[in-house]
């Protein structure tokens, strides 16, 4: 796995928790193994930096946190699997998805087992806190995926109900992420608030960029897959709407109706609508709320990671993990 120049300071960590999650996948059954490394191949880490990081500020003992920074990669990667079955992806990470090369019900029983394994090595740690906070969180994981099931191909402007499902599949897992570390160690609850509080608010905003990335990725040409074009309404889409012209042209291609050249106009006028603004500004909010959050941590070199990665947010369209 290469890392960043920015995470220099947890470089060691990083690449033990990634010694520590190859070694578990490659001790699973043959059909669980094989995909789940494949999956974990290239992937940003952005769960393990986080949890990694944060335990800094509670001084919690390296050998369980790379444990715990695993656990957290393991959820995320069966939460993907069952993302891409809820929305019939076709490709992830640049291949074809595991219930496009395989089947529906044996990308199911991958994502359950990983799902399944994550839970026993969670037991290993002996926390009641920190368990009874993570049973919370996969059902809220649980929620956003039905959330998301329900919400496809509907004319749903409702930012707040965009709001409330980016708050269950994504900031709070990221929140969870930044307060586990406290959770193992029973450290000040003060801390705990602090560092989730950060999480949540950057959760929020990493979404937000995601969604706005997808138009600028598929405005220069790249090889993308937005959501639109799977059903989802995200939010510079749901603030466009306003716009009459654009909220024909996402009904006909929600009814099955639009033709390939109207939908290349339709990203195109939701890129340029000011709903696209607006959606920066929305995640400017979130990142200002998370700079706040980080200004009441204690002093640490570590905190250097936590702003280079509200930067990168900052100033788009960049890559959150480019060296």
């Amino acid at each position: 796995m290469e890392i960043p120049k920015r995470f220099d300071l947890i470089r060691q960590d990083l690449n033990d928790c990634n010694d520590l999650l190859i070694n578990w996948l490659s001790s699973m059954p043959l059909r669980i193994k094989e995909p789940a490394l494949e999956l974990v191949t290239g992937g940003k880490r952005i769960r393990p930096i986080l949890v990694i990081t944060s335990s800094y500020y509670v001084e919690a003992d390296r050998k369980r946190i790379l444990h715990l920074a695993a656990i957290f990669e393991l959820i995320h990667l069966a939460s993907l699997i069952h993302d891409d079955v809820i929305d019939d992806a076709d490709m992830r990470r640049d291949k074809p998805t595991l219930h496009k090369a395989q089947t529906t019900l044996y990308a199911i029983n991958v994502a359950n087992y990983l799902f399944a394994f994550a839970l026993r090595k969670l037991t290993e740690l002996n926390s009641t806190r920190l368990h009874c906070v993570m049973s919370r969180l996969l059902v809220d994981l649980t929620n956003g995926e039905l959330m998301q099931l329900n919400s496809r191909n509907k004319l749903d402007k409702s930012v707040k109900t965009y709001l409330r499902k980016v708050r269950q599949k994504t900031a709070h897992f990221i929140g969870v992420s930044m307060q586990a570390p406290g959770l193992l160690l029973d450290s000040d609850t003060r801390i705990e608030r602090d560092l989730y509080q950060f999480g949540y608010f950057f959760g929020m905003a990493f979404q937000i960029y995601d969604d706005l990335m997808d138009f600028h990725s598929y405005d220069r040409g790249k090889d993308t897959q937005l959501d639109l074009s799977d059903g989802y309404l995200t939010l510079p889409t749901i603030l466009a709407l306003d716009e009459k012209n654009i909220y024909d042209k996402v009904q006909q291609l929600f009814s099955g109706v639009l033709d390939d050249i109207d939908y290349q106009r339709l990203i195109s006028e939701v890129r340029y609508d000011k709903g696209f603004n607006q959606s920066i500004q929305v995640k400017q909010w979130y990142l200002l709320k998370a700079t706040k959050q980080l200004k009441k941590l204690p002093r640490k070199r570590e905190t250097y990671i936590l702003s280079s990665l509200v930067a990168s947010l900052n100033n788009h369209p960049i890559d959150l993990f480019e060296k």
